[in-house]
């Protein structure tokens, strides 16, 4: 991949998040208090283990979009009519004003579970829903697809690439900013190298440029 000018950016590396352990669940927060300020509309980008057959209730910020995206097996939102999301799937989550919270229980008796949690501002006038929508990353390959179901202001995307593919992924949302989450394997994006857990924050772009070093290296994007 060949990138003349390196884009302004900030890279979170897996090993320095925030760790919050309890019984039930240990969560991995890359953006926490000394970092709230960078990120623009992103809110929330945390990796969660969910102990067997335990919950967890995640905090939903007010005039937000959040996403669930289950990494190590199904989890079942436990309030608002009882979802299971499966591996492949989506949850989006609208939420207007005041502060809310979901509840999310590992299915399992016998093993833990995990996903990802990531939020984002919406501008007032958001109306409140839940959603679950598949990703179809098996049915596209070795490319960044768009997902249905954001809003006009973010637009999110995921890919499942093998070793030395590359693609360049275009904002629709302008020039912009893009946040990148390596869900597995690992990437070079834009010059910077980025592995499982890491994440990339570039702001000020109109196009991104991509490659996966290793075969089913995945990533996950939000244009914003």
């Amino acid at each position: 991949m060949k990138t003349v000018n390196m884009l302004q950016g900030n890279i979170y590396l897996a090993e320095r998040r925030m760790r919050y352990k309890s019984d039930s669940s240990e969560m991995y927060s890359t953006f926490y208090d000394s970092l709230a300020a960078e990120q623009g509309r992103l809110l929330q980008a945390n990796a969660v283990i969910l102990e067997a057959g335990r919950d967890i209730l995640l905090d939903i910020p007010e005039w937000a979009q959040t996403y669930l995206l289950p990494i190590g097996g199904e989890i079942l939102l436990a309030d608002n009519g009882a979802k299971m999301i499966d591996v492949g799937e989506i949850l989006i989550y609208d939420h207007g004003a005041d502060k809310a919270d979901l509840l999310i229980r590992n299915p399992y008796q016998e093993h833990p579970t995990s996903f990802v949690q990531f939020s984002c501002r919406i501008d007032k006038g958001l109306s409140s829903g839940i959603r679950i929508a598949r990703l179809g990353i098996n049915e596209e390959k070795d490319r960044l697809v768009a997902l249905d179901g954001s809003s006009p202001l973010v637009s999110l995307y995921i890919g499942i690439l093998e070793g030395r593919k590359e693609d360049t992924l275009y904002m629709a949302q302008g020039k912009s900013s893009f946040f990148a989450y390596i869900l597995q394997g690992s990437f070079e994006i834009e010059g910077r190298l980025l592995r499982s857990g890491d994440s990339l924050l570039l702001w000020d772009l109109d196009q991104a440029e991509l490659e996966s070093l290793q075969d089913g290296s995945i990533l996950f994007g939000i244009n914003f």
